[in-house]
């Protein structure tokens, strides 16, 4: 059966089958739809969180078909590595392509993206997989995609990140994938924090307040919530054989934060605007290096470091 989205507020499900899907994330709002009367889009939890009425503003329109994904002819002005690739098109266009893997070791187009000059509206054509079946999952690679692109317009970037919630405040964890950012969330939760996201957080400077807001993105619990919190302190976690902190010195919280940017390099007014995000941030966050073994000793003490310095 197909359902609109509720006029009540969202309650947590596992799954919902919808006309239109707007999500929001970090105070931005994408909003799915289609032309197509039977294209639908499917919305899973922990995305299902972050649901919005229709009625509400989008910051990004994308408009959403079945067809053929193939990208245009060009050479690509940037290429992952096999899995997504960038086409600069004339005034201002661009278009994106994300790729699958065939079991033979080749690759397929399966997505196509074609965003204006202002990341307002975005026409996305979903290549057919299973018959006549037209229903588009919402989640990644597109939304964070398109959400780091919007964040990168509206002072906001995404951290590759861990944040959990403690009396109404946020610690941020950061680091590389096996860096602990699940254990960490595991430890805290088990001393009674709330997971806002396990794998990317969104991060903004509100009012002179570093905020983070949760997402639905990645990690190995699957888990987030959509709301913000104010930042109590930012960790870089290294795995050691003692639980330590250390205060950055110099620009290395600024260097540490930008090789854990989920950003595309596109825009360089984009590039600037997270680079500036950056800056804030140092100014006004607590940001040090925790060297920890996996106890709860280890996030006990970075509460109550980001307690004492800020």
């Amino acid at each position: 059966m197909h359902v609109g989205i509720p006029q009540a507020p969202v309650e947590k499900r596992e799954s919902l089958l919808l006309d239109v899907a707007t999500l929001s994330f970090g105070g931005q709002t994408l909003r799915f739809f289609s032309d197509d009367p039977e294209v639908r889009f499917l919305v899973r939890e922990p995305h299902t969180l972050f649901l919005k009425q229709n009625d509400a503003r989008a910051d990004c329109e994308v408009a959403c078909a079945y067809g053929d994904a193939t990208p245009s002819p060009a050479a690509a002005d940037f290429d992952s590595g096999g899995i997504w690739e960038l086409r600069l098109l004339p005034e201002g266009i661009e278009e994106v392509c994300f790729y699958t893997a065939t079991a033979a070791g080749s690759r397929i187009p399966m997505i196509r993206l074609t965003l204006d000059a202002d990341v307002s509206s975005v026409q996305l054509v979903h290549a057919a997989i299973r018959g006549d079946d037209r229903t588009i999952s919402i989640g990644y690679p597109v939304d964070e995609y398109l959400m780091a692109r919007l964040l990168g317009r509206s002072g906001g970037i995404i951290l590759h990140a861990c944040a959990l919630l403690q009396d109404d405040e946020a610690l941020v964890f950061m680091g590389h994938s096996g860096a602990g950012k699940s254990t960490m969330t595991a430890l805290a939760e088990a001393a009674g924090a709330e997971v806002m996201s396990d794998d990317r957080t969104i991060i903004r400077v509100d009012d002179g307040v570093v905020m983070a807001w949760g997402t639905p993105w990645h990690g190995t619990y699957s888990k987030g919530s959509p709301i913000s919190k104010p930042v109590k302190g930012i960790f870089l976690l290294v795995k050691a054989d003692i639980d330590a902190v250390a205060p950055f010195e110099g620009a290395r919280g600024f260097q540490e934060m930008l090789v854990r940017l989920i950003q595309p390099t596109v825009s360089r007014a984009e590039q600037h605007s997270s680079f500036a995000t950056l800056e804030r941030v140092m100014r006004l966050a607590a940001i040090a290096e925790l060297r920890f073994q996996p106890s709860p000793a280890a996030y006990a003490l970075a509460l109550d470091y980001a307690r004492s310095a800020w």
